[in-house]
């Protein structure tokens, strides 16, 4: 049974926050904000390049259409800011982290989730065709918007800025911490395996020898990570 690596995010996020004032959030793409409940929320900003996902998040109280890459945030302006599944799609991450690092308050987070690029489904991801991306969205995971209307999936560059051991060094070069770093088995092979018993022993096999060949150093069936940073 894998664990709730959403709760063990939420415990942490818990610890770490204050809890006797209100925030002011950036969703860097939209979608994050869902994984995690902050309490009370003094104002919630999301910021897409897509207006048709602005559109349907219906929690922001500012919506800013703008690149991530581009966009001035501002200096020190908010006291969470919250990436999931974003950095992937961005052709140059190392640029929107400088701003995401920026833009956070003294004693703030910058809470990070994004696949892992030496995992099983980071390679192939990085590996395939956009197009490929999403023919199996549609007909092997089943989400027939794949592809549509601003629906994922998008195109990926998996960009080494964007791995963790480098977003790590980058932080702690601009006044981070690291308060958490987790990878763990994502939901594309946790889907894969509850299909097929042959994918289940499939996978467990790859991880196991991925393990053992590496010194316990890198499980191919870690396709995602979890990181939350925190402004000193």
């Amino acid at each position: 049974m894998p664990r709730n690596q959403n709760q063990i995010l939420q415990d942490r996020i818990d610890q770490l926050l204050p809890q006797d004032r209100g925030l002011r959030i950036l969703e860097a793409g939209c979608g994050s904000v869902s994984h995690i409940s902050f309490g009370t929320v003094e104002h919630l900003v999301g910021i897409d390049i897509s207006e048709k996902q602005l559109g349907r998040n219906e929690q922001l109280n500012e919506k800013i259409l703008g690149d991530l890459q581009t966009y001035e945030l501002g200096k020190e302006t908010f006291d969470v800011i919250v990436s999931w599944d974003v950095l992937e799609h961005i052709e140059h991450p190392e640029k929107a982290l400088m701003n995401f690092f920026q833009a956070t308050r003294p004693g703030g987070l910058i809470i990070l989730a994004a696949p892992n690029f030496w995992s099983l489904k980071g390679m192939v991801t990085w590996i395939l065709p956009h197009r490929m991306h999403v023919w199996f969205y549609r007909y092997v995971i089943g989400d027939k918007r794949a592809g549509t209307q601003d629906f994922g999936p998008f195109k990926t560059y998996l960009k080494s800025s964007m791995w963790p051991e480098n977003i790590c060094k980058s932080a702690e070069g601009q006044g981070f911490s690291v308060e958490m770093f987790d990878e763990y088995e994502g939901p594309v092979p946790r889907h894969l395996r509850t299909k097929s018993k042959v994918f289940d022993l499939a996978f467990s096999l790859l991880g196991g020898v991925s393990r053992v060949l590496t010194a316990g150093k890198i499980d191919l069936n870690n396709s995602d990570y979890m990181l939350i940073l925190k402004k000193k």
